[in-house]
């Protein structure tokens, strides 16, 4: 079996099933030269776009503006993330997969934003809030050429991983940049079977590690501007099992108890403050820090 990442042969199949999440069960395999893990035999394009449009974003009022916020602190930190390479002005931006619109609606006063979402709730709230007219458009029916385009945690979710990044680099001007950010993945003897498996109970169809994921930008041909890793800036005095309590909360927008509202609040006030500063980023080599230790990657279009 060979790598969709690096190429490398000999990738070890059935490192854990994922039965949660589609209509059949479907295997991991996992590639030791870059750890990554993939799945072997992958959803139908039908099954998967009836999952993101009914499923994916489908959780209570209450729910959906916790994510809301936490997705506007992320989003003011990629902007912080890819202003500090390239200040993007009077050029046309595409995010695939914008959910609500709240990044490119930090780009649109000084450039032309265009973006795609399958799911109608997150279309609708985007044109109310911000608007932005979100398109349910599949990447491929794309044809413009953009100098920008953002992946923020959707990268992983493509099936045919080669033909995404060939089709990104076909609609990036010359010089144009791809951002990516998608969860960092642990490698497979540095934990306990069960917390990988647990991990991998997602709809990715890909899980990455700083390693895997330059390997496979290098692969297509892309120039990789920075790489770092990123989690969310919470106060000091957690211990290290509050902050993983904390970043489930925080990921899933339930789970909001008494024994987390302390820190919450430290983490808000400090993050609606400085939005651009409520996430930090991780040492590349520390060790997995489990839910939300993520990966951001922005490259250059190859020549």
């Amino acid at each position: 079996m060979t790598c969709p990442f690096c190429g490398a042969g000999g990738c070890v199949p059935g490192v854990a099933t994922v039965d949660a999440v589609w209509a059949t069960r479907h295997e991991v395999a996992y590639c030791g030269s870059c750890v990554g893990y993939f799945l072997e035999d992958q959803p139908t394009v039908e099954e998967m776009r009836r999952y993101y449009a009914e499923e994916y974003h489908r959780y209570s009022a209450a729910s959906f503006q916790v994510k809301r916020l936490f997705r506007r602190f992320r989003s003011a930190s990629q902007f912080a993330f890819v202003s500090a390479r390239r200040p993007f002005s009077g050029c046309t931006i595409l995010e695939v997969g914008a959910a609500d619109g709240v990044l490119l609606n930090m780009y649109k006063r000084h450039n032309r934003v265009v973006g795609t979402e399958f799911n109608d709730r997150m279309r609708e709230f985007g044109r109310k809030r911000y608007g932005i007219e979100l398109l349910a458009m599949d990447l491929f029916d794309i044809t413009d050429r953009f100098d920008l385009i953002v992946m923020s945690h959707v990268l992983e979710h493509f099936t045919d991983i080669a033909r995404v990044m060939a089709h990104v680099a076909s609609l990036l001007r010359p010089g144009g940049m791809f951002f990516v950010e998608l969860p960092n993945s642990p490698p497979l003897n540095d934990q306990p079977r069960e917390t990988v498996s647990e991990y991998l109970q997602t709809p990715h169809i890909y899980n990455f590690s700083p390693t895997s994921l330059t390997r496979l930008f290098e692969r297509s041909g892309f120039t990789i501007v920075a790489l770092e890793r990123f989690t969310y800036r919470l106060p000091p005095y957690l211990s290290e099992q509050a902050r993983l309590r904390l970043r489930r909360v925080f990921l899933t927008g339930s789970g909001m108890t008494g024994a987390v509202a302390l820190p919450t609040l430290h983490y808000l006030a400090a993050s609606l403050w400085k939005p651009q500063t409520s996430f930090g980023a991780l040492p590349r080599e520390s060790p997995w820090q489990g839910l939300a230790d993520d990966i951001r990657l922005i490259a250059q279009r190859p020549a």
